[in-house]
């Protein structure tokens, strides 16, 4: 399961940055993501695949929190 919740958001700069929509996903599901240049499908991704910290919201996949997951080995 995949779930965007909570406002995904990353920033790059304060106030510079990409919003996303919450978004839940079933198990075996499919999305598709479909926009222009900059629209921010590369950077949804990364924060899927744990490559970029959300600045705010939640990134859950198989049921783990991924920023939470990542801070307990801080």
């Amino acid at each position: 399961m995949l779930s965007l919740a909570g406002g995904v958001r990353f920033e790059w700069q304060p106030g510079q940055g990409l919003g996303f929509a919450d978004v839940e996903l079933p198990q075996g599901g499919t999305l598709l993501l479909l926009g222009p240049s900059g629209a921010g499908k590369s950077t949804l991704l990364a924060l899927i695949a744990g490559l970029l910290t959300p600045s705010a919201g939640r990134v859950v996949v198989g049921g783990a929190d991924l920023y939470e997951a990542r801070c307990r080995r801080c």
